[in-house]
């Protein structure tokens, strides 16, 4: 087979792969659309409608009305938008504090008035909150709400905002006292295995089984916002359980960062033993261990409106000592054999699990030329979920496995 041949069958290999990765990705960012009329009602063609936003590395975007009056600005990261509307023997029109999510499209029409093209015409209404142009249902969390609200640490605590979802029970959290065991959810009669979770909207399947996904978790300092999307979606979707997309933080003109550091330990916790409980043989309940978390992240400009940059980290501990459950030992070394085989409960050494995230991740966003730009997101994890499934009840601690997840890396570009 001749070398051109072999290359064309490559490329088709290719191009059949990237249409198959295009179809599992979600979405990052939100549409800002409507139409410009005059003040007869009339269309308005070769409208100029323009947006900022301190979101957009480049401050601006602009386009320009069709024949129809129709205008659409796409790929707009989640951020506060003024738009504006100008054309010749028009004053112009502006919009402030048009508020863009993940996978929002905002509805923002103009009706010009004649004048002068400088006179700028400021309209104050309410920004627009509901999406009448696309048909996915979705429930969009931003960080300042995931800070606010005493949910978990991790993925699988963002279903408990979501109406009608259903997670496993052994996976409801409090306080963080699990680690990332499974971070799948049921919602309108899907199955566990349907869920899927995409970072930056994009599915990134690094070892996840299904609905679970015990090796990734998540750094809340570094994370703008989360979208959650229950139905409504296109054709291209290979999935049709819950999606759980969770975009990142990115740099900006002017630096900016946050910290939290939170603790929890067993005198802050209490027990539900009953005397009733403790008369069948119930002496207490799981306790904290160990429970800490210590997150950064710090985000800026390289160089002002061309290269932005944002870095965190983050280290997460979580270990319960686990009821009515002990590491065991030779009771019986010195007996002569067969007795010498039994081990007994070592009421002094508690079993526990241990579970820990440790990672550490880089954003840059590098606005090329006007229409081209290119974002790199790079993460790196090392995790444990040690003495993994004790918590069942089932197993003595000897008995149970580490999953060690070393490294865990994420290279996204796009």
């Amino acid at each position: 087979m001749r070398k051109s041949q072999v290359f064309g069958h490559f490329l088709v290999v290719c191009l059949l792969a990237a249409t198959s990765a295009w179809g599992q990705a979600g979405t990052n960012s939100g549409v800002i659309a409507g139409e410009v009329d005059d003040s007869s009602g009339a269309k308005v063609a070769g409208a100029k409608v323009a947006v900022t936003s301190p979101a957009l590395i480049e401050q601006a975007r602009e386009t320009v009305t069709g024949d129809d009056g129709l205008y659409r600005i796409v790929n707009l990261p989640p951020g506060i938008y003024a738009v504006t509307a100008t054309q010749t023997g028009f004053s112009a029109s502006k919009r402030e504090g048009v508020e863009i999510t993940t996978g929002f499209t905002a509805t923002v029409n103009f009706s010009l008035t004649p004048g002068s093209v400088t006179q700028t015409v400021t309209v104050t209404t309410e920004a627009p909150v509901l999406d009448t142009q696309d048909s996915v249902v979705q429930k969009v969390i931003s960080n300042t709400i995931l800070e606010a609200l005493p949910i978990g640490k991790s993925a699988s605590d963002y279903p408990a905002l979501l109406p009608g979802a259903i997670a496993p029970a052994a996976s409801q959290d409090v306080g963080g006292l699990k680690g990332e065991q499974t971070q799948g959810f049921r919602i309108h009669g899907s199955a566990p295995i349907d869920f899927t979770q995409l970072r930056d909207g994009m599915y990134y399947g690094a070892m996840t089984g299904g609905g679970s996904n015990q090796l990734s978790s998540n750094n809340p300092t570094a994370t703008q916002e989360v979208q959650l999307e229950t139905g409504g979606y296109t054709a291209e979707d290979w999935n049709n359980g819950g999606h759980v997309n969770i975009i990142p933080k990115s740099g900006g003109n002017a630096f900016h960062g946050s910290f939290q550091a939170d603790f929890g330990n067993k005198a802050l916790q209490s027990g539900n033993v009953t005397p009733a409980l403790q008369a069948l043989g119930v002496n207490g309940s799981s306790s904290i261990r160990s429970l800490y978390e210590v997150a950064g992240g710090i985000g800026g400009p390289i160089k002002k409106d061309k290269l932005w940059f944002f870095a965190d980290a983050r280290h997460w501990i979580s270990s319960s000592n686990q009821a009515g459950a002990n590491f065991f030992y030779d009771a019986n070394e010195a007996a002569p054999f067969p007795n010498n085989l039994y081990y007994a409960a070592d009421p002094s050494r508690p079993a526990y699990d241990v579970n820990t995230y440790t990672d550490i991740g880089l954003r840059l966003t590098w606005q090329a030329t006007k229409r081209n730009q290119f974002t790199h997101n790079f993460i790196q994890e090392r995790n444990c979920n040690c003495f993994y499934t004790i918590s069942s009840g089932l197993l003595a601690p000897e008995a149970t496995t580490h999953h060690w997840y070393v490294h865990d890396w994420r290279d996204q570009v796009t």
